[in-house]
Parts: C-alpha cells; sequence; structure tokens
C-alpha cells in the first residue's frame, strides 16, 4: 500500500457524525495496526461521552423522533408533595429507582386548635412513576 489509513466513523442511524482518519506506516505489522485501529476508537468514544460532537448531533439529528432533546444538565423540579409529617432530614432511592424514602428524625409539637400534639418521627415511603413523580406507598401491614 502507498498511502494506508484508518478510518473511524460515529453514526447515528446512518448518518455520520464525525470522522477520524489516521495514516500509518505501509512498513507496520498487523499487532500495530490494530493497537493504532483501538486506540483511535477509544479516543472517539471518550470524545462522545465528554460532548465533543454534541452541537454536530444536534445540528445533524435535531428534531429526529425518539432522540432527546439535549438540556442543560440543570435539574427540572416536576413535583411538590407533602411527607405527612414535619423535619424531613434525609432521602434514600433504592437501587430499583422506584421507591423513596424520607427520614424525619424529631417528633414536633403542632398546635391544632386549642390544643398541642405531637407529630412523631418517622418514615414517609414514596413509590417513584415512570414519569419521575412520586406518591405514597401503601402502607405495611
Amino acid at each position: 500500500m502507498l498511502n494506508p489509513h484508518l478510518f473511524t466513523h460515529l453514526f447515528y442511524e446512518g448518518v455520520i457524525c464525525s470522522t477520524r482518519k489516521l495514516v500509518y506506516d505501509s512498513g507496520s505489522n498487523e499487532e500495530a495496526i490494530k493497537a493504532l485501529m483501538q486506540a483511535q476508537h477509544k479516543a472517539v468514544m471518550k470524545d462522545l461521552r465528554k460532548g465533543t460532537f454534541d452541537d454536530k448531533i444536534d445540528q445533524y439529528l435535531g428534531g429526529t423522533p425518539g432522540l432527546e432533546p439535549r438540556t442543560t444538565g440543570e435539574p427540572t423540579q416536576i413535583q411538590n408533595i407533602e411527607t405527612r409529617m414535619i423535619h424531613p432530614r434525609t432521602f434514600h432511592i433504592d437501587p430499583s429507582g422506584r421507591m423513596l424514602v424520607a427520614q424525619h428524625n424529631l417528633p414536633v409539637l403542632v398546635r391544632e386548635g386549642n390544643e398541642v400534639k405531637t407529630v412523631s418521627a418517622g418514615l414517609s415511603v414514596f413509590r417513584i412513576g415512570a414519569d419521575g413523580k412520586l406518591g405514597f406507598a401503601p402502607p405495611l401491614v
């Protein structure tokens, strides 16, 4: 070969989003060429994860059905929900991502009319819906 080279193309549904070309020495052995190819592929994947191609992807593929629009990364509030207790301090989302438990660490005295009652410490348990919204889990019996 007079001018050997390696190409790495980054595709999305048949559209080339990026191309990298590497010219290598025609005297290189197969293992050296394989190592060059792997390094180039890994570099493209690293750049993809870093967001290097995001603007190009938006430009070429913006509006593609099923492709979520890019966001700023800032969280967006979708709901407020009462915990039915007072003084929530910590929360935990279970590994499945379907349950959230809020812990209330102090009992609190609350005036209700002419009486004072204690709202106890405890746990509030929520289910997390597919839309990310919370709903109270039924009590365990």
